[in-house]
């Protein structure tokens, strides 16, 4: 769960991220060998270097985000819009953070699903914005929209033969 970031708490965030690293069998064989939740100098390393990744990654995701207006059903939206495929609550809340002009972030996870993060208490992002495309739906500052893969995959090759068409000429 999130309530570790609600609550500003390290040790659950490094429990998940730990679980994350060495998988569920490891991590429960460890448990039960010794149930401490001190870490070990060799996880301790483990988790640097993974924090270290996420951050560089949601970086290099803050410098790749662009900016742009959804018309909604009642209003307009000021929105930000990344591709991610790693650490999507992770990038999206940071990006919500950092901006928050903007009225929500949309991260493209192609070919999986299109999540939206938010931060403001007037948007009920799975109501207001997830609900209005089929099998969208969520929470008020978490939600999500399923993609249709053969969708996608038309508008790509749409893509490319517009490229190629346009290069010929």
């Amino acid at each position: 769960t999130w309530e570790w970031y609600k609550e500003k708490l390290e040790r659950p965030k490094k429990l998940n991220d730990l679980l994350y690293l060495i998988g569920r069998d490891r991590f429960v064989e460890r448990f039960v060998k010794n149930p401490s939740v001190q870490f070990t100098d060799s996880e301790e390393l483990l988790l640097e270097i993974e924090e270290k990744r996420i951050q560089t990654y949601i970086n290099r995701k803050a410098e790749e985000m662009w900016r742009t207006t959804l018309k909604g059903k009642d209003r307009e939206y000021q929105i930000g819009v990344v591709f991610a495929d790693q650490c999507i609550s992770q990038v999206g809340n940071r990006l919500a953070e950092d901006n928050p002009d903007l009225d929500f972030i949309c991260i493209f996870n192609i070919p999986k699903s299109i999540s939206l993060r938010g931060i403001k208490d007037d948007i009920h992002l799975g109501k207001d914005v997830a609900e209005l495309f089929e099998g969208g739906g969520g929470h008020p500052k978490a939600s999500g929209i399923p993609i249709n893969s053969e969708e996608v995959k038309r508008l790509i090759l749409k893509f490319i033969n517009d490229v190629f068409e346009v290069k010929r000429k």
